[in-house]
């Protein structure tokens, strides 16, 4: 390459700087645009120095990105994507400036100066690569471009920061793409491996500690500065600032100084502590590329490479200095010399034909062409060259002219590989295969040829219509191509022939060339005035406007750059455009000098052989999540959360389903299980296009429920991701909070409006019914229940509004001295209320008797916005924190956190499983209180409700027009207390002479009809029959059977008692005036069934459990384990009831010692209200105790 005229106004610039300026031991410096800036005493800044100010020296027209240095040559290195270069000065003991490469992207990182061995490496992101290249002992006789290689490219996305630690003989770099990791790989690229891949967002610069042989690097999405040793292990955050945009680090002893572009500022924090130095650098631009010129930052020994004598690149190997040499050259048997693999020396380049020549220029002439000449070197010639597909395995170029095919050797002799009878439309190489495939338009076929001897030609396509240009995707071997037909449409088919299919054929223009990006999947072509793309499998149609040019002649892809030529006024100009994702940045377009016209263009890389297909790149190499080429094979990883399997591929989250906390990171977007017990985190796998903003969880159901605040619904799933749902859509309300009454699964929320104020609602758990509980002119946030007492709090605006779950009774329990209310939580007692306030940066507890105030915390500079009540404890979050902070909820004492892991970014909501039975109303547990849709709990009592706009019937349960199964069977009845409707279930008795045919349980299901057909459920008895013989022998036996039970019946219940009078002479006394029949006797307890495995209702029924002399029972007045919340818990145990007040049925089943089904029809004996909160087991509605009089 020849300098052209404004880079060499940029030497000058640089000559000028170097003769003025001169660098000390533990200078501090910077880049900002065009400035370089410094700061000579260091030390002396650090210690508090404010008399110090920065000296600043300006370039030409140059955009610095980063920046390094060589302590013992005196060298500093600057990448400029402004640009695309990186170039080096030194002034002692003489001035030197001078361009070391030549041609990098605009999307240059950061550089990292080997100084053990006289290397410098550096990051770009979108060649996605990481490059190495030589740096010259006498820098005066340095040559651009020159001893270079590409150290590592596959599987690389957007690698940007970069560190090297020679001792140890690592290179370290950070990948911000789409599966953003740290990495970690010897000096030459090998022995990759990944080291941080968990809990990373965009991982930007990254420096390494030669003192302490510690990582640190900047997350500048999680807005984080981190540590880990060189094994990824150790893992810390020192410092979080959300809100905030780090842009570089250095380390410098103690010390860590980072860059911030909110402020423009140069920070200190302590590396061990994290405690932030009061010395901070204001600055009138962004500042990035920070470094210190110390001695200590690169300690040196004497290294094997300065005395190795490589030609090219030298490194310092365990066993002693290798040399290397650059791309498109061979180490001969010296091990030192490095020559040319061929005569024409082509490693990544640009390769184009002009009808008689075939000719390159180099990669780098894609950003370099302002600034520099492209070298071209020709290597071919031949008549009417048209079409031409490289081959990087053999050194050599496909290529056509006229009705024959040929294959170029670069840098060697020519060769025929066929010809044809028609002219050919199209060439591609199939690499799988070793195929050479063309198209004939005016025969309408596409022909393949083996490149191997004695091969023949045979007929893949036949009968097209005018076939043109031909691609392949060698992934899954699909040919394309143009049918060049009225309308012309683009064309797609098997490598190996076969059916033919349309893939494009609506909007589109006269398409003239295509391409196949294998990398990103995508087909692109150009046509008239604009190039089009599309996915393989169809999907993402687009078309980005271009030169209206009369000719298109050549498109290709080379890393992340689209190139198509285009002829104009006989003159050729390529245009460049960067593939971003799936769109295209607006292209550039360069003039090749002396390139009047152009037949083809494609891309040339020795290092990316299209034969050798990248194992991440199909299926994910088999991988679950992250897929890493490990030499010939892959190796899988797992993100934050999950566990890999024994398959080695697949990752699985472990969730517990008790005892919990569940947390949403907003900068992943994810779900998060904290399990209480050892902090371990698992993932809720949703799916990824969730976004959710508030979570929540369904005790009695088992499911996480959240908003997804993109879509606007509330969705619902089970903890392992599975039997993920919508519950409902809130359309443009906005969800501010949700909470779930673990009675009944209804979901209590509110909402904004984008017309001002909001309004509280309620849903069922199936999204069928919502009910209006309160609308607002201000707007509602944080809310909370509290069941048992029919207790609802909410946020409106700056007050705490109460009322009934019903929506009953508003009052207002505090409008003073808050700020910004960001939750709210009842403990399990029922006695307390806490209070998150992030605006005034404080928590507080309200006792709802005296609704008097206590300051917990304040201002600490937490700004809390996410609460949890367990035990002694209050568990909360801070606006910017990534931990669960625990404090003591009495005197606000602060404890150590419940969860601190690394891997969180910014979290901001907090729930924690509580399955407290003082928090169940147990009115509304029990088959919903017979209440066809809603049952809300109220601060005496409950109340049916219905959706807005549906009232009521005479019953006050059922809903007009609510779903009601049929209440009437045939042969049979469903028995007392059954509720009719959806997701409830009813036991049956058959009628005399018919017995049970199916389970004893049925299901009303949605369409108002049973799970089970009612004809079906009771059968007829049938008898055999038999010899009079026989009938009279078994009637004899069955009497006398009779007799003896009757008798021992009889025996059994006199002593029973007996017994009972002497322990309950009380008892006794009450049957002696007024005799009643007793359930439970002095050796049977009856125990609460919990829910059918196959539904998800909750009813209440009772069976016989075996005596236990430690255990109490009803009647001896005392509790009775709810299996509902585990055995730990125990329900209130309710007053007696005289039978009079059960149905006949009841009493029925009672006398004949049946198993008792509850009975909500009858009048209550007690019920509590909300104000009676000193003991909870008397709050709320009772059930009612099993006995009667007679």
């Amino acid at each position: 390459m020849k300098q052209g005229g404004l880079l060499f106004a940029h030497l000058l610039a640089l000559y000028h700087i170097c003769l003025t300026q001169g660098f000390r031991d533990n200078t501090l410096f910077w880049c900002d645009g065009n400035n370089l800036r410094y700061i000579n005493n260091t030390l002396d800044w650090l210690s508090g120095d404010t008399s110090l100010g920065h000296q600043t020296v300006t370039f030409g027209n140059t955009d610095l990105a980063s920046a390094s240095f060589l302590y013992r040559s005196n060298y500093l290195l600057f990448g400029e994507k402004g640009a695309g270069t990186i170039f080096l000065y030194k002034d002692k003991p003489s001035v030197v400036a001078t361009y070391a490469h030549v041609g990098t992207s605009h999307g240059i990182g950061e550089l990292a100066v080997d100084w053990f061995n006289f290397n410098v490496y550096w990051c770009d992101s979108v060649y996605s690569w990481i490059g190495l290249q030589a740096l010259p002992r006498d820098p005066s006789r340095i040559s651009f471009n020159d001893k270079q290689r590409i150290v590592v490219e596959k599987s690389l996305e957007k690698p940007y920061g970069i560190a090297v630690a020679p001792k140890h003989r690592f290179i370290f770099w950070t990948d911000h793409g789409s599966k953003p990791r740290i990495e970690r790989a010897t000096l030459q690229g090998g022995g990759r491996r990944p080291l941080i891949w968990t809990g990373l967002q965009r991982p930007m610069a990254i420096t390494v500690d030669p003192q302490t042989n510690m990582l640190f690097w900047i997350d500048h999405a999680r807005a984080t500065l981190e540590t880990c040793n060189f094994e990824g292990e150790g893992r810390l955050v020192i410092l979080q600032r959300v809100g905030y945009s780090l842009t570089s680090v250095t380390v410098f002893q103690e010390h860590l100084v980072f860059t911030e572009a909110n402020n423009r500022s140069i920070n200190v924090v302590n590396k061990n502590s994290g405690v932030t130095s009061a010395r901070q650098l204001v600055l009138p631009e962004v500042p990035v590329g920070v470094a210190v010129f110390s001695q200590s930052l690169q300690p040196f020994t004497q290294s094997d490479c300065d005395t190795r004598g490589c030609s090219h690149i030298c490194i310092d190997e365990p066993s002693g200095a290798t040399c290397l040499c650059q791309g498109g050259f061979t180490l001969q048997a010296d091990q030192k010399t490095c020559t040319a693999s061929t005569s024409t020396t082509l490693w990544k380049g640009i390769i184009y034909s002009n009808r008689t020549n075939i000719c390159s220029i180099p990669v780098t002439t894609i950003n370099s062409h302002p600034y520099v000449t492209a070298d071209v070197t020709c290597f071919a010639s031949g008549v009417n060259i048209t079409f031409m597909q490289p081959d990087v395995r053999s050194s050599a170029i496909y290529y056509t002219s006229g009705k024959s095919v040929l294959k170029q050797i670069i840098g060697g002799t020519v060769s025929l590989v066929t010809t044809t009878t028609n002219e050919i439309t199209g060439l591609v190489l199939d690499y799988t295969s070793n195929t050479v495939i063309w198209s004939e338009k005016r025969g309408g076929a596409i022909m393949a040829l083996g490149t191997t001897a004695n091969s023949s030609s045979r007929t893949l396509f036949g009968g097209l219509a005018s076939p043109a240009d031909l691609t392949l995707n060698s992934k899954d071997r699909t040919l394309y191509w143009i049918s060049a037909s009225v309308p012309a449409r683009i064309m797609k088919g098997g490598v190996e022939g076969g059916a033919a299919s349309e893939l494009v054929g609506v909007d589109l223009r006269q398409p003239v060339r295509l391409t196949f990006d294998r990398h990103m999947n995508r087909l692109y072509w150009t046509e008239d005035g604009r190039v089009g793309t599309i996915s393989a499998d169809g999907s993402g149609k687009r078309a980005y406007p271009s030169d209206v040019l009369p000719t298109y002649t050549g498109v290709a892809v080379f890393k992340n750059y689209l190139l198509w030529a285009a002829i104009f006024d006989n003159e050729v100009k390529i245009n460049v455009s960067v593939i971003n994702s799936d769109n295209l940045e607006a292209s550039t377009p360069f003039i090749v000098p002396g390139m009047t016209f152009v037949t083809d263009i494609v891309a040339y890389d020795i290092d990316d052989n299209p034969s050798v297909i990248n194992l991440c790149d199909v299926d994910n190499g088999g991988c679950d999540q992250l897929c890493l080429p490990v030499q010939d094979t892959v190796e899988c990883y797992c993100n934050f959360g999950y566990r890999l399997q024994s398959d080695q591929k697949t990752c699985r989250s472990n969730v517990v389903r008790k005892d919990f906390f569940l947390v949403l990171d907003e900068t992943t977007m994810g779900i998060h299980q904290v399990v209480e017990a050892d902090d371990t985190v698992h993932a809720v796998p949703v799916l990824k296009d969730n976004n959710p903003s508030v979570v929540t969880f369904d005790v009695r159901l088992g499911k996480v429920v959240w908003y997804d605040a993109t879509r606007h619904i509330i969705k619902k799933a089970n903890l392992d991701g599975t039997d993920e749902n919508t519950v409902l859509s809130t359309e443009t309300l906005i969800v501010k909070d949700m909470e779930i009454d673990p009675s009944t699964s209804n979901i209590f929320y509110t909402v904004s409006s984008p017309r001002g104020g909001g309004a509280v609602y309620v849903v069922t758990p199936d999204g069928a019914t919502t009910r209006t509980l309160r609308t607002t002119t201000q707007i509602p946030g944080a809310l909370t229940l509290y069941p048992r007492s029919g207790l609802l709090v909410w946020v409106e605006g700056t007050e705490i509004k109460m009322a009934d779950m019903s929506g009953s009774g508003i009052s207002t329990l505090s409008s003073s001295d808050l700020t910004n209310v960001s939750d709210l939580k009842i403990d399990p007692d029922g006695t307390t209320l806490y209070i998150a306030d992030s605006g005034g940066d404080k928590i507080q507890s309200m006792n709802l008797q005296t609704r008097s105030l206590k300051e917990l915390r304040e201002t600490t500079q937490e700004f809390p916005v996410a609460l949890a009540a367990r035990g002694d404890n209050l568990y909360y979050i801070t606006r910017s924190g990534r931990s669960i902070k625990v404090i003591d909820k009495t005197t606000g004492a602060e404890r150590s956190p419940a969860s601190n892991a690394a891997e969180f970014g910014h979290l901001i909501a907090l729930y924690d499983y509580n399955d407290d039975t003082r928090l169940v109303n147990n009115r509304c547990l029990a088959s919903n209180s017979d209440c066809s849709t809603l049952c809300l709990p109220t601060t005496s009592d409950r109340v049916c409700a219905c959706a807005d706009g549906t009232d009521l019937k005479d019953d006050r349960k059922t809903c007009d027009g609510a779903t009601v199964c049929p209440t009437s069977m045939t042969n049979g009845a469903l028995t007392q207390g059954c509720s009719p409707y959806p997701s409830r279930v009813c036991s049956y008795t058959c009628s005399d002479g018919y017995r049970s045919a199916l389970p004893s349980r049925i299901s009303c299901m949605a369409s108002g009809q049973w799970n089970v057909s009612q004809e079906l459920l009771c059968a007829e008895v049938t008898t055999q029959p038999s010899s009079s013989n026989t009938s009279a022998i078994i009637g004899g036996c069955v009497a006398a059977v009779a007799v003896v039970i009757i008798i021992l019946a009889v025996i059994i219940y006199i002593r029973r008692r007996r017994i009972d009078n002497r322990r309950h002479p009380s008892l006794s006394a009450m049957c002696s005036t007024d005799p009643i029949i007793t359930v439970t006797k002095p050796d049977e307890v009856y125990d609460e069934i919990g829910p059918s495995d196959e539904t998800a209702n909750r009813y209440i029924s009772f069976r016989k459990i075996s005596p236990d002399p430690q255990r109490k029972n009803f009647a001896d007045g005392s509790e009775i384990p709810n299996p509902m919340y585990g055995t730990g818990n125990r329900l209130p145990v309710p007053m007696p009831r005289p039978a009079s007040s059960f149905t006949p049925n009841t009493r029925r089943r009672m006398m004949n010692n049946e198993s008792p089904v509850p009975d909500y029809d009858t009048p209550q004996s007690e019920t509590a209200s909300y104000l009676d909160l000193t003991n909870y087991q008397e709050t709320g509605p009772t059930a009612p105790y099993l006995s009667s009089s007679h």
